[in-house]
């Protein structure tokens, strides 16, 4: 029941060689995925039953990993920074035992 999260702006995900820019011509259509030699140690270990709810310190933010929408959203707290709630944990975690999340400066 261990899954690991990392969350951080494209330019801190960059650097640790998370995610990765694959596709498009010149710059259009380039989709994010995560990157096949990333360091594990950026990521937080989690156990999948018993976390529900991520804070994500951001008031803009996006999934890299893919997970099914209805699994999961995200919510405003009262600062407006967003949260992730994880509604179902055994879908949520079904795809991809790893969450990327990007946030914006």
């Amino acid at each position: 029941h261990t899954a690991w999260y990392t969350v951080g702006t494209y330019k801190e995900l960059k650097t640790a060689k998370v995610v990765q820019k694959n596709g498009g011509v010149l710059g259009i259509g380039r989709t994010q995925s995560i990157s096949g030699s990333f360091d594990k140690n950026v990521f937080t270990e989690v156990d999948t039953k018993n976390t529900m709810v991520i804070s994500l310190n951001s008031s803009r933010a996006k999934l890299i990993t893919r997970h099914p929408m209805q699994s999961y959203s995200m919510e405003k707290t009262g600062d407006g920074q967003l949260t992730l709630h994880i509604k179902d944990p055994e879908l949520f975690w079904s795809i991809s035992k790893y969450l990327v999340v990007e946030t914006k400066a």
